[in-house]
């Protein structure tokens, strides 16, 4: 059984090795059609008919599959046209009919981190941003424009609905433990006060709905509707795109092909292998015998949300709760690790109005050493009855001041080089809302497990919507018996709790804190303090 699991394990990772082929093939292929100092990607798929502009330069370009694309072009789509871009670091990005894209910024340099960064402007259309190398290497300084917000990208795949008095951010997936940062940057009414309303999303399946009218929503995602805007994005009939001429060994077009070939295969081997969580060994020693998992055609067992039911706990039942609607074609492109045992997870804590909990998951890996190792995955989750939106403005215009205050618990599961714990510990939380001021919070946040311990404290604002935005002041982390540095990438942000009305609107406040080092580090929090 440890042979045929090794042998799986093993194909797993070869598969790794050679998407990694695969994407340098698509690289290379760039520079074979234009100067490395002036393209920066090119049409790879069209359907109909798009055009390209420079600001300064007279007329347009017609575009065809092959046509380069340059910093500071704008690119439209006519009518029942459609179109795919692929840049030289492997992002895609699609353009349904009538859409336009404008091309700000643009600089991928795999030898050096901080020379990497994109900007895009999206003012019409439905166009979908497939992301890769850039935000892997330089995940501060990927961002999209709309007309009514900015978008700050840390690795995902997400669908724009751009139209003049709405627009929609569609978050399909998320690559590892990235997130997207949703700024809305518009005055509630012509001429008063510009509103910055502000949400991180963590999840997949998630909608950020803009408007002047209603402001900043974040809602769950309906499959139909993203199979449908999906569906008027993709250019793969195009007449253009095939030819009686033989691609070229690594043309990006067969760079591509092979790619998503390549993926498929990997894709059918890991999954085949998370088919049951029950009885780990018989299960994997079944797949391992049942099939060839380096060629062989293997069913995909669904990875639906709704066919894998979580704990009420952890989906949520509040109005901002985390539960995700998602498909097999949402998740996560990149393979996942072998899964040996059923994800469980559990509520720690809970006060007025609110609760947090952990998870974990057994996974099988192998080291750098090739052999199999066995560790636990972990993370974090919270809900709560959380005060949003207008309740919220209610509370922060209405004539008392409420300067709050309490104490409460955290917890943290921190992740480094296949080893994980659960650290548990306090925190201090102070909160001030209403009676017109503006409304800020801060905490100081200590837990410790194992050989770890975290001690942070934060402060920020809360936005428009309610939601507790924060940075750090503060910060200590002793990962295993390792102290570390600050973290390259952070996340604070939580939810005023209670009933949002009455002579007590507010009990307490719950949230999720998420810091990543340049080593791989991860941590993944949760808190929640009553207050009074």
């Amino acid at each position: 059984m440890n042979v045929a699991l090794k042998y799986v394990l093993e194909a797993v990772h070869m598969k790794k090795i050679i998407l990694i082929s695969a994407f340098f093939q698509i690289v290379i292929g760039f520079a074979g059609y234009v100067s490395a100092d002036e393209a920066i990607g090119r049409i790879n798929a069209l359907k109909g008919f798009a055009f390209a502009r420079q600001p300064d330069a007279p007329g347009q370009r017609n575009l065809k599959v092959g046509s380069p694309v340059f910093v500071n072009d704008t690119i439209e789509s006519s009518k029942g046209s459609r179109l795919q871009v692929i840049f030289r670091d492997g992002s895609t990005i699609r353009l349904g009919e009538n859409s336009e894209l404008v091309i700000n910024q643009y600089a991928f340099n795999p030898e050096l981190k901080e020379a990497n960064g994109a900007s895009f402007r999206i003012t019409r259309g439905i166009i979908r941003v497939i992301t890769d190398k850039i935000t892997k290497l330089n995940p501060e300084r990927f961002r999209v424009l709309t007309n009514y917000g900015t978008i700050g990208i840390r690795g995902c795949d997400l669908m724009f609905d751009v139209r003049p008095r709405d627009e929609k951010v569609i978050v399909v997936q998320l690559h590892h433990a990235d997130s997207v940062v949703v700024e809305m940057n518009l005055p509630a009414t012509p001429g008063s006060p510009v509103n910055k309303e502000r949400a991180v999303i963590r999840r997949g399946g998630k909608v950020i709905k803009m408007s002047l009218a209603n402001g900043m929503e974040t809602v769950n995602a309906v499959m139909k509707e993203l199979e449908e805007l999906d569906n008027s994005t993709k250019p793969e009939d195009s007449e253009e795109e095939s030819s009686d001429e033989p691609e070229e060994s690594g043309s990006v077009q067969s760079g591509v092909r092979e790619y998503e070939s390549i993926r498929s295969v990997g894709e059918r081997a890991v999954k085949s292998v998370q088919q049951v969580d029950e009885e780990r060994v018989a299960r994997v020693e079944a797949v391992a015998d049942s099939a060839d998992l380096l060629g062989t055609n293997v069913d995909q067992p669904s990875k639906s949300a709704d066919k894998e039911p979580m704990a009420a706990s952890e989906r949520g039942r509040g109005q901002d709760s985390m539960e995700i609607t998602s498909s097999p074609d949402s998740q996560e492109s990149d393979m996942s690790l072998p899964v040996v045992g059923t994800r469980i997870s559990s509520t720690i804590a809970s006060g007025s109005d609110w609760s947090w909990g952990a998870w974990e998951q057994e996974i099988m890996d192998l080291d750098d050493d090739g052999e199999m190792v066995t560790y636990f995955d972990r993370g974090t989750f919270v809900t709560g009855n959380t005060i949003t939106g207008q309740k919220f403005r209610d509370i922060r215009d209405g004539g008392i001041i409420y300067n709050l205050s309490g104490t409460g618990q955290a917890g943290a599961a921190i992740t480094a080089k296949q080893r994980s714990e659960f650290m548990t510990g306090g925190v201090e939380l102070n909160v001030l809302v209403g009676g017109g001021v503006t409304p800020t919070w801060n905490g100081d946040f200590d837990v410790a497990g194992g050989e770890s311990q975290l001690q942070f404290s934060s402060s920020g604002s809360i936005m428009g919507n309610g939601r507790l935005n924060g940075s750090l002041d503060t910060y200590s982390l002793n990962a295993f018996g390792e102290i570390k540095g600050p973290p390259v990438a952070q996340v604070i942000n939580g939810n005023l709790v209670g009933p949002g009305t009455g002579d007590t609107p507010v009990t307490g406040a719950v949230g999720q804190f998420n810091f990543n080092h340049n080593d791989g580090t991860k941590v993944d929090g949760a808190f929640g303090a009553d207050l009074r």
